[in-house]
């Protein structure tokens, strides 16, 4: 090797060396593994600065970081340590820290800033005596905040602040102190929410996970944004929950406020509380102050306690429970409102109740210390088993607060069932509820098994369940029940008097829809002169016709007129208000109609329509008719079309069919199908809008049917939407688990039996079974013998004779029903069997078929029920049967 080759090899190594040493003496150098290092207090400086370290050291994953107060670290690397505590100062920069223990900033009375991105944090114990920590990451990596513990000094204004975003937590214990966010908060295990403030006016919703459980121990709770529960919740403290308006407490999962503080424990401040998952008070004797408006769409149920509402209460839907418990008012003035959903359970409610479109089911004493009054969309149910109230059927007291109040309203729906085997007899009577001041009104109609034998009557201090006692029966019913946009149709009103002396029918007049226009000089009957016609101010039409009209004593009358369908009338089923004085013998009483009669109006073909609207709760099988046409009604096809949206408060869930019910002779429905439209290119429907459905169906040409009904079979509201006459009785088919019981009909029916041949006892199908009633009569009771005989007073237990045949045939058209199914006559099905249920009275059937004689039964009286009126027909021309002796050969 030459001398000049030797010098550049030589010096080639050498620079290398020199290289080496230079980058060597520029990386900082590495504590052993399981040190303790600490950034010394008021010192500035960055994170890889290994001599401020008190570890001589830049810290490792295995190594445990303390920050002494007033540091200021700048971190642009990312690292990782076994622990970190801070008594004060700050760490901040582009780099991130992995935190693979605990993170504990305690002690401190000044500010404490952690400002970094992408780091991991699974476990934060915030304890500060004064000041302010902050933890600002954009881009915390996923784990972290995994365990979080929120402790500060009584009294201290410390606080602790995530400005993360959106961010979750798994478990949050907030023993003391304040603790707010930046951007929505979900707790995904648990919180444990023992004193202290959460939130500020910058964080947004706190949720807690469905899979969450929070409790809410003793101490003092205050939150200053919305808290969504859609967990578990445990409240078992003595001290209340305060809110900071506009802010919201909101359950969607299970709350249970078994709270005991003495004397009271408060929710207040928020801008509401609105359940509609599952309020429970179980435990406590004390009361529990509600000083925010409430609004119930789920289950809230009250069984130990009291419960006091300073504010509104509103249910719109699902359940209010009361087991015995007492539920207050602010004042004698304040008001529960029910506008849907479900009234249950007995004991104390000091306030005046609004049941607007609710259903009042009291099941024992239920005592209203105020009023209680009931809309024409809202209903009373009643189950009976014996005689004795509040033991044997929920009964209500209705008595005054503070002088103001003891009243009970009457209107919209009585439903009134039987159960336990009990048999509810002619004269039978049942006092529901005892009035203070008193009890006025009138039931728009009665449901149920009892009904329509038994009716439901308010009369000074009572409102009773017993046989209708009317001064005179109203009925009305249309010409025809499909009156098309553009066409004519018309009323009758038929007037009864079942009394013993003559009525006079004085002040009558009709409401109906603007659209119904009324046709001069179309009057006939009871009375000619064309009514005053005038709009009634509400966007109704009244009708008044002067003069008067007499009923003979167990007679009847009736009066007709003709109407105009405009063109712009808008569809579905539209009914005629009646109302009259009724006088005899010095006595007079208004009596009444509303919404009878129904014109269903089919729409027109390029028509669309809603199914519900928003917050309005519709019950299963009582849907509108929705149907649209493509011409008239003799068609072989119809053309459907709807637009469906979710009625219901609660969520409706997936849509997974859209059924149409055809009703075919009255009696069986049969089903067809609708498809979903779809959307155009882009269209996106709303969450609670489920789009367009059509179909085709075949029209009365095909099938001697009716369109009735549309059925959306949603996952949360799931119909029963068809029933089967056929068997013993009837009942529901096609229906989902878990569908309205409000759409389960009645099983027995009285008058009701089996049509059979006399020669083989076989049931002889397509038999005609026609209803009759004598009117002005009535059933034995228990003790009186009266003009007909029951179940319990034929003799020899069996129905034996004929009955007189000067009874009348019922008109099923007339409406409110006196029979139901509204079918007269039936025809028999396969099983031979006939049935209705009808009004308390005396009643026959007569009946024919071909090929055999007519029969008419035996005079039957209901209630109780009737259902074995069973009759036999004699075949006719029977060819004549010799029997010859047998010859042997």
């Amino acid at each position: 090797m030459s001398v000049r080759k030797f010098f550049l090899v030589c010096l080639v190594f050498g620079l290398a060396v020199i290289g080496s040493i230079l980058a060597q003496s520029t990386r900082p150098a590495t504590a052993a593994r399981g040190a303790a290092c600490a950034w010394p207090n008021n010192i500035s400086g960055a994170w890889t600065d290994a001599e401020t370290w008190s570890c001589g050291a830049v810290p490792g994953s295995d190594d445990a970081v303390t920050v002494g107060f007033g540091a200021a670290i700048m971190l642009d690397s990312a690292e990782a340590v076994a622990s970190l505590s801070m008594t004060g100062g700050s760490i901040s920069g582009s780099g991130s820290l992995n935190v693979t223990g605990a993170m504990h900033i305690y002690d401190t009375v000044a500010d404490v800033t952690i400002s970094t991105v992408g780091s991991y944090f699974p476990t934060l114990l915030s304890s500060p005596y004064g000041g302010i920590v902050r933890i600002t990451d954009p881009a915390l990596l996923p784990g972290s905040l995994a365990n979080v513990t929120i402790s500060s000094p009584v009294g201290s204004n410390a606080a602790s602040v995530l400005d993360t975003g959106a961010q979750e937590i798994g478990a949050l214990t907030m023993e003391n102190g304040n603790f707010s966010w930046n951007g929505p908060l979900v707790i995904a295990n648990s919180l444990q929410w023992i004193n202290g403030n959460l939130g500020s006016g910058n964080s947004l919703t706190m949720t807690i996970a469905a899979a969450a459980i929070l409790t809410i121990n003793e101490g003092s709770h205050s939150i200053y944004t919305s808290l969504v529960n859609e967990g578990t919740a445990t409240w078992t403290g003595s001290l209340g929950i305060f809110g900071s308006y506009p802010a919201e407490f909101i359950n969607n999962g299970t709350l249970n406020a078994d709270v005991t503080g003495t004397p009271n424990v408060n929710i207040d401040g928020f801008a509401a509380f609105i359940n509609n998952g599952v309020f429970r008070r179980n435990a406590g004797s004390e009361t529990l102050y509600f000083d925010v408006p409430v609004i119930n769409n789920g289950t809230f149920e009250v069984s130990a306690g009291n419960v006091r509402f300073y504010s509104d209460f509103t249910q719109n839907g699902g359940l209010f429970q009361l087991n015995g418990a007492t539920i207050e008012g602010n004042n004698q003035y304040a008001y529960l409102t029910f506008t849907g959903g479900q009234i249950r359970g007995s004991g104390v409610i000091t306030d005046h109740i609004r049941n607007e479109g609710g259903t009042l089911t009291p099941t024992g004493a239920l005592h209203i210390v105020g009023s209680y009054t009931q809309g024409p969309s809202a209903a009373l149910q009643i189950t009976i088993t014996g005689f004795t109230p509040a033991t044997d059927f929920g009964a209500l007291t209705v008595t005054p607060n503070q002088g103001i109040g003891g009243r009970v309203s009457l209107d919209g729906r009585l439903i009134v069932d039987k159960a336990g085997g009990f048999a509810p007899a002619a004269g039978d009577r049942f006092v529901m509820a005892t009035c203070a001041a008193n009890c006025n009104g009138s039931f728009s109609s009665v449901e149920g098994s009892m009904s329509p034998a038994f009716g439901g009557f308010a009369a000074g201090g009572e409102v009773v369940v017993a046989e209708p006692t009317n001064p005179a029966i109203l009925q009305s019913k249309p010409d025809f029940r499909l009156g098309p946009q553009g066409g004519t149709n018309g009323f009758t009103l038929r007037v009864h008097n079942p009394s013993d002396q003559t009525l006079t029918i004085s002040g009558l007049s009709a409401t109906l829809p603007l659209s119904f226009t009324y046709q001069a000089n179309s009057t006939s009957g009871a009375l000619s002169a064309n009514p005053f016609d005038q709009p009634d101010g509400s966007g109704s039409r009244l009708l008044y016709w002067p003069g008067s009209f007499q009923v003979a004593a167990g007679g009847e009358a009736a009066l007709h007129f003709n109407i105009g369908i405009t063109s712009d009338m808008p569809g579905g089923a539209h009914g005629i208000d009646w109302s009259a004085t009724a006088s005899n013998g010095g006595a007079a009483n208004i009596i009444t109609l509303k919404n009878v009669a129904l014109i269903e109006v089919p729409l027109g073909a390029s028509q669309g329509v809603t199914l519900g609207g928003s917050g309005a709760l519709v019950a299963n099988g009582q849907l509108p008719n929705l149907l649209l046409r493509s011409a008239g009604l003799g068609q072989a096809v119809i053309e459907i079309g709807v637009h469906v949206t979710c009625p219901f408060p609660a969520p409706c869930g997936n849509l997974s069919n859209v059924y149409v019910g055809q009703e075919v002779n009255g009696r069986g429905v049969s089903i067809f199908h609708l498809q979903p439209v779809p959307t155009a290119a882009g269209e996106q429907p709303s969450a609670e809008d489920y789009g367009f459905w059509k179909g085709t169906m075949p029209g009365e040409g095909v099938i001697p049917g009716v369109p009735i009904k549309i059925y959306p079979d949603w996952d949360a509201h799931r119909p029963c939407i068809a029933f089967d006459f056929s068997g013993t009785g009837i009942r529901p088919i096609f229906c989902v688990g878990g569908g309205d019981p409000i759409a389960v009909p009645h099983i027995l029916y009285d008058p009701s039996g089996v049509i059979r041949d006399a020669a083989t006892s076989a049931p002889i199908v397509g038999a005609t079974v026609t209803l009759y009633r004598i009117w002005g009569t009535l059933p034995d009771t228990r003790d009186l013998t009266r003009d007909c005989r029951t179940v319990d007073t034929r003799p020899g237990g069996i129905w034996s004779g004929q009955a007189p045949e000067f009874g009348l045939i019922e008109d099923a058209n007339l409406t409110p029903r006196q029979i139901d199914p509204q079918v007269n006559p039936q025809l028999t099905g396969a099983d031979g069997r006939y049935g209705w249920n009808v009004v308390t009275g005396c009643w026959y059937v007569k009946v024919s078929a071909p090929g055999y004689a007519p029969k008419t039964s035996a005079l039957v009286g209901v209630p109780p029920e009737v259902t074995d009126l069973d009759l036999t027909l004699d075949a006719l021309n029977q060819p004549y049967q010799i029997n010859l002796p047998q010859v042997r050969k």
